[in-house]
């Protein structure tokens, strides 16, 4: 229940950093066309990139 009472933040999403990650490639690279992904839900645990979700 201790999470419960954690201020809200961004949860973790690999697709919000993949498009950060292509929107800083340097001019005149390839860029695909795309539609932005949704933000990140905001939710009290983040979690930790370096472990499985199951863990």
């Amino acid at each position: 229940m201790a999470a419960a009472h954690q201020p809200l933040q961004p949860g973790l999403s690999l697709a919000v950093e993949e498009a950060e990650r292509l929107t800083r490639q340097p001019a005149g690279g390839i860029r695909w066309a795309t539609v932005p992904p949704a933000p990140p839900p905001l939710v009290n645990v983040p979690g930790s990139a370096s472990l499985p979700h199951d863990a």
